[in-house]
């Protein structure tokens, strides 16, 4: 075999193994953005803030109006380290979660609001606007989700249900616990009434954000 001879079978077999990384390189890239592609449908979509509202001057006002008339029981339960952590087990209504507390299932009252009747035993209570309370709720909290409890005064109520500001995510410190952007993008509470979807109402002696909550009632339907 001639030197010109094996020289052009080794440029061919260079070239063919060039060629052959090529579309292997090739491919691997097209998996890889494939994969990449799934993964970001896997995601969900980043929830737009139910409380994204402007703080009017009358929700300014209510908030620091709280804060002045609160007792020393609840400035110490408005402290996030005072807060606890459950997982959400399911909606009940527009004012009612099941939540998971150390293994304990435990029924939660939304202190501060109240829904119309979704749920009643009494089917001739239940009303539209409650179910739609309730469906409203659905799409703000989901089932798995890490929540935080905050208390008022109350543990519980006379039907030992949980009494609760609930947040889906820890406020930095007291001061951001009473702040009303904060509660607006972070209570679960304020959102249902910002929303339309409950009222404010006062819960003698949990009533920690009555202002704040009353404020935004009046926004909402103003």
């Amino acid at each position: 075999m001639s030197a010109r001879t094996s020289h052009s079978q080794n440029k061919s077999y260079t070239t063919r193994i060039v060629s052959v990384v090529v579309v292997v390189f090739v491919v691997l890239a097209w998996l890889g953005l494939q994969v990449l592609d799934t993964s970001s449908h896997d995601v969900p979509a980043t929830r737009s803030l139910p409380g994204a509202v402007d703080i009017s001057t009358r929700v300014q006002s209510g908030a620091e109006a709280d804060r002045a008339q609160a007792s020393a029981e609840q400035l110490a339960h408005a402290d996030p380290q005072c807060f606890e952590e459950g997982v959400v087990e399911r909606v009940v209504d527009g004012d009612t979660l099941i939540v998971r507390i150390d293994g304990e299932r435990v029924r939660v009252r939304l202190v501060g609001i109240n829904a119309p009747e979704s749920v009643h035993e009494d089917e001739s209570r239940n009303t539209p606007e409650g179910r739609q309370s309730s469906e409203h709720l659905k799409t703000l909290v989901s089932e798995g989700e890490t929540v935080y409890l905050q208390q008022d005064t109350s543990y519980t109520d006379q039907y030992d249900r949980r009494l609760a500001y609930v947040w889906d995510a820890l406020p930095h410190d007291v001061d951001d616990a009473f702040d009303p952007q904060t509660i607006a993008e972070h209570m679960i509470n304020a959102w249902q009434v910002i929303d339309g979807h409950a009222q404010a109402r006062t819960y003698e002696p949990d009533t920690l954000h009555d202002q704040l909550l009353q404020a935004f009632e009046s926004e909402a339907s103003a």
